[in-house]
């Protein structure tokens, strides 16, 4: 029985001229031992936190907001296992 291929695109995939994409090929093979999100008043940063005592921070300006999901790709296709309530910075939060 042939089976259909499926794409490997996620459904969020913006087209190539409408985004940018970075690589951070100093930590490709690392172990990643945390996440860490921190917001507050003009400071909101995502820091991956590696085995090795390394850290690749990420330095966010306000004015966002932060969809968090994670998922199971093996497939081919999206499986949700969680999602979290998105954070909004600092600018957007109501009183």
């Amino acid at each position: 029985m042939n089976r259909p291929l499926r794409s490997k695109t996620r459904k969020n995939k913006l087209p190539a001229r409408n985004r940018r994409v970075l690589k951070f090929s100093q930590v490709k093979g690392k172990t990643l031992e945390e996440v860490e999100f921190s917001t507050g008043h003009g400071s909101n940063s995502i820091s991956l936190l590696f085995r090795d005592k390394t850290a690749l921070h990420f330095n966010i300006e306000p004015g966002f907001t932060l969809f968090s999901e994670y998922a199971d790709w093996k497939t081919g296709d999206m499986e949700p296992i969680r999602e979290w309530k998105p954070v909004r910075s600092w600018l957007f939060r109501e009183s």
